[in-house]
């Protein structure tokens, strides 16, 4: 259809069926072109895609508008058209090819004298139509296929994630089981070591009143050993150790429930983290790459299809006498008169004529049903790719109900950490309370082995006087013998005084003294005789202190 260098007639095809000629020059913008469009079609220029027609090349705005589109036909798609409007349009293409099979149809599309070449121009026309949807729908399949393997590639990380969130959990919550089985060991071998004592001190304190004080420590109002400890503080101070045993006790207990409650919801977590569809969203994706690879042979069977048609019409148009040699100097095509005027009626029934329009119709049909083939691969296409969102969805959502989840379970777990913390404090300060009452129930031991020291030290000083005079003794009478040699030498030898000088020197002096180094406001030690009485008692006392202590080795050893 191009009329000159400087103007040209575009034939404009929307995708409901309708057609406009539009007039441009190397002057109409695309602003222009697309408004013109927009008048007719009622498609926002903002949303045209403009198709340039037969090859169905993408109009682009970088590149001017008249080069592009004079003669040709333009296409217009709108974005919406892709899902349910392409389906109207296939229908559509089906629907002209119906009526155009109809008599009263062919009447009113026959031009005067062309009747052959309006007919395959129509079915040119729907072919180029049937592949711009096939081709549309072709690419809004491989625009699913993208879409659907970047939603599996994302649940896999979004899984990754998740497992390995679970596995920090999971080495937290070892890390801090191995804090609680030690916190937990230390406070049960306290509370085993210092349960006899609390419930059983009643006897201590009575096994105190019937140990007596040695003769030389009694003095008024203390002849026992429970005499000289502060009677009206010490069960007071049992029953706090008593309450601080108790709860040590409580807190250890309720520590170690919280630790097993946070593991078994993480082993809970974990079960649930291994049913993320991953693997069913995979195989969606494959099936709907398997639907792109067979759009893909429907497309270029459609395309095979609109070529056939084409050249099933040109072959048709020179067998005819169409195009320049029927025309004798004409443009050729639709709008070229002379060629049109010079179809007779008898042209119309001619072999080669009906026999190209025939094969046309039935290529045409193939392609038409090559298009509903494409549109319901489309609509497994986009099932399968909203099956692979929705399980995306699924799976965003159980993902962050996890991670919601191990999150709280860490901050529970740090709790617990914190709690083992405090109890490892607890355990210590309540072995550091015990502490005094352990002293009391050892006291007769330390007594015991105390007075027996007292009486091996006063034996040990008087033995130690008692050596240290008689070295004195010894020291004083060599003294006195070297005195009495060094004066008989003088005597016997007569020399110059200068000639040894130094030889009249006496012997050297010695004094030995013992001295205390006690301070004089630190008290002496009493005077502890030997009694044999008392000291057997003070050893069955120890006999039976060792006795007692391995009996509570045995007993830990065992438990």
């Amino acid at each position: 259809m191009d009329t000159g260098s400087a103007a040209s007639t575009s034939v404009v095809h929307c995708l409901t069926g309708f057609v406009f000629l539009e007039a441009v020059d190397e002057r109409t913008s695309h602003e222009a072109f697309r408004r013109a469009i927009e008048r007719h079609f009622h498609v926002n220029a903002k949303e045209q895609v403009l198709l340039v027609g037969p090859a169905c090349v993408r109009l682009t705005s970088r590149k001017p508008l008249f080069p592009q589109v004079a003669g040709r036909r333009v296409y217009v798609y709108d974005h919406a058209m892709l899902t349910g409007e392409g389906v109207r349009v296939v229908d559509e293409s089906s629907r002209m090819e119906s009526v155009a099979q109809a008599p009263e149809y062919q009447a009113d599309l026959q031009p005067p004298g062309t009747p052959t070449e309006a007919l395959l121009g129509v079915v040119r026309g729907d072919a180029d139509r049937a592949v711009f949807a096939a081709e549309a729908v072709a690419s809004e399949m491989q625009r699913l296929r993208r879409e659907c393997t970047a939603c599996v590639a994302e649940q896999a990380l979004i899984q990754e994630a998740v497992q390995a969130a679970l596995r920090n959990a999971q080495t937290y919550t070892r890390e801090v089981g191995e804090g609680m089985r030690r916190a937990q060991s230390r406070v049960r071998r306290l509370l085993r070591r210092t349960q006899p004592l609390l419930t059983g001190f009643e006897g201590v304190l009575e096994r105190l009143r019937r140990v007596p004080l040695h003769p030389a420590l009694r003095s008024e109002g203390r002849a026992t050993l429970l005499d000289c400890l502060p009677q009206e503080k010490l069960l007071p101070w049992r029953d706090y150790c008593q309450r601080t045993h108790d709860h040590l006790a409580e807190r250890a207990a309720r520590a170690a429930e919280k630790l097993d409650a946070l593991a078994r919801s993480l082993a809970e977590q974990e079960r649930s983290a291994a049913g993320f569809p991953v693997d069913k969203a995979r195989d969606l994706a494959n099936s709907l790459t398997a639907l792109v690879h067979e759009s893909q042979q429907l497309l270029l069977a459609t395309l095979e299809a609109r070529d056939a048609i084409a050249a099933t019409a040109t072959g048709a148009g020179e067998g005819d006498g169409f195009g320049e040699s029927g025309g004798g100097g004409g443009g050729g095509g639709v709008g070229d008169g002379s060629g049109a005027a010079a179809t007779s009626e008898d042209e119309l029934g001619s072999g080669w004529a009906v026999l190209a329009l025939t094969r046309a119709r039935h290529t045409l049909a193939g392609a038409q049903q090559h298009t509903r083939s494409l549109l319901a691969l489309h609509a497994q296409s986009r099932g399968a790719a909203s099956d692979v969102l929705g399980l995306k969805r699924a799976t965003v959502l159980r993902a962050s109900a996890l991670m919601r989840n191990v999150a709280e379970l860490q901050t529970a777990l740090r709790a617990v950490r914190g709690a083992v913390s405090r109890l490892e404090a607890l355990a210590r300060e309540h072995e550091e309370s015990v502490k005094h009452l352990e002293h009391v129930r050892d006291l007769p031991a330390a007594y015991a082995h105390s007075i027996l020291d007292v009486i091996r030290r006063q034996h040990q000083e008087r033995a130690f006087v008692a050596q240290v005079h008689r070295f004195e003794r010894q020291v004083t009478r060599w003294l006195r013998h070297e005195a009495e040699r060094r004066d008989r030498i003088t005597a016997m030898h007569h020399l110059p005084s200068r000639l040894i000088p130094g030889i009249l020197r006496r012997p050297l002096a010695v004094s030995i003294h013992l001295r205390d180094p006690n301070p004089p406001q630190r008290a002496q030690l009493p005077e502890v005789d030997y009694d044999e009485e008392h000291v057997q008692l003070l050893l069955s006392l120890l006999e039976e202190s060792e006795r007692q202590r391995q009996e509570r080795a045995r007993e830990v050893e065992e438990e």
